[in-house]
């Protein structure tokens, strides 16, 4: 987790990314302002009570942050840098965050509206954080945020041996009870133009490291181009 910014300092500092980005990144910045102008009532007592709503805009600075630094940088110099990230740090700076600030995010205003009344869909946040620390261990790479997961159905991106990244989807529902919620995670996914996706049913009872391992098969082996469905 990024060095926590105050909440006082929030909208000033999203004020700052968005003069920086407005020359050279138009689509960020009003997305920035967006999401300034969504706060902006908010006085800094109120938006330190919803956690969900301060953990988003911290990891939207983050990423403003780290786009916006790479973009200043001459082309070989950001390649050199883009280069030292990992497999699926690379797949989200590179293609999927600049793909969600410059196209229209039809989720937005759903999910903006339940982190403020804090209704977040984030009980299995435990269990992603303990899935992604594992892949990280055994030298695979993963990346989780609340844009994937709230807007792009995608609950982490993980790669493996072969560094080619998988967004994943976990549901504790069995079939037919996950039909519903896989054909909206194909329709999410095809809007994002995301073409390699798992979506994983499992068990909870079961070790968690099953749930790893399989993880990090399917990155490993899975074609450029799928939707795969697995149960576990």
């Amino acid at each position: 987790m990024p060095q926590r910014i105050q909440a006082k300092d929030i909208e000033p500092e999203l004020k700052r990314l968005i003069a920086e980005a407005t020359p050279v990144e138009p689509g960020l910045a009003g997305r920035l302002d967006e999401m300034r102008r969504w706060i902006k009532a908010k006085k800094p007592g109120q938006l330190m009570s919803k956690r969900h709503v301060m953990d988003f805009l911290v990891e939207l600075y983050v990423d403003a942050k780290v786009w916006l630094d790479l973009k200043a940088l001459e082309p070989e110099a950001r390649q050199a840098c883009v280069d030292q990230m990992t497999p699926a740090e690379q797949y989200w700076y590179t293609e999927l965050f600049p793909r969600w600030f410059n196209e229209p995010d039809p989720k937005l205003s759903i999910w903006k509206q339940k982190l403020m009344a804090g209704e977040s869909d984030q009980e299995d946040k435990g269990l992603i954080d303990n899935l992604c620390n594992c892949i990280d261990e055994r030298q695979g790479s993963s990346w989780a945020c609340y844009i994937l997961d709230l807007s792009m159905a995608t609950d982490l991106i993980a790669s493996g041996i072969l560094k080619t990244p998988l967004c994943v989807q976990l549901t504790t529902l069995s079939n037919p009870l996950s039909v519903d919620k896989k054909a909206r995670w194909e329709l999410t996914l095809r809007y994002w133009k995301i073409q390699r996706a798992l979506f994983v049913s499992f068990n909870p009872t079961r070790d968690r490291s099953v749930l790893e391992n399989r993880i990090l098969q399917e990155s490993d082996h899975l074609p450029a181009s799928c939707y795969t469905e697995i149960e576990i």
